[in-house]
């Protein structure tokens, strides 16, 4: 059986003047030339049992070349998953694309070395200059979520402001389901 789940995120589109600033991480998914650091990403990950994230912006220009993300192994592997190691766990992200409403997609995976699941998200995130005390930051927000399960397969695809995932889930005995997220409709 497939079930179908249709979801809303309401972001219209930015029609601001975008800030300079924001070209590279809206372009490429890059901060100073090189791949968001997963640690930034994973900043995202609530615990499964709390239904989302409870960080929900990260500062790119404070945690650039810091000792915080400078310990952990980053690779970048052909299928464009850039992943890091820190103590026993491991996640990995891929830059999906840009919507039309501003909107980045990233699919992520995390787990640990010593367990078999591999839970596998969808990030939404903006790209935004804000003012502190200390001056200007780049920050990537989250504006969704979604779960899609442990150890399950998950086509993606974007057209204008939509994602569709097609997800297939790690047991036979579980149904697969198609989630349609339209960011920009209610």
């Amino acid at each position: 059986m497939v079930r179908f789940v249709i979801a809303a995120l309401v972001l219209l589109p930015d029609t601001s003047p975008r800030d300079p600033d924001l070209n590279e991480p809206d372009s490429n998914f890059t901060f100073r030339k090189l791949p968001i650091h997963p640690g930034l990403v994973h900043e995202f990950e609530g615990w499964l049992s709390d239904g989302g994230p409870v960080t929900v912006a990260v500062d790119l220009s404070a945690a650039f070349d810091t000792n915080e993300y400078l310990n952990s192994v980053v690779r970048r592997d052909t299928a464009g998953r850039v992943t890091y190691e820190d103590d026993d766990l491991w996640f990995a992200y891929r830059w999906l694309g840009r919507l039309t409403t501003g909107v980045h997609v990233v699919q992520a995976w995390s787990g640990s070395a010593t367990g078999t699941g591999v839970f596998t998200s969808l990030y939404f995130v903006r790209f935004e200059v804000d003012r502190s005390l200390e001056g200007r930051r780049i920050l990537m927000r989250v504006v969704g979520f979604r779960s899609l399960g442990d150890r399950c397969s998950a086509h993606i695809g974007l057209d204008g402001s939509v994602v569709t995932a097609k997800v297939i889930p790690f047991s036979p005995a579980d149904a697969a389901e198609t989630i349609v997220i339209d960011t920009a409709r209610r």
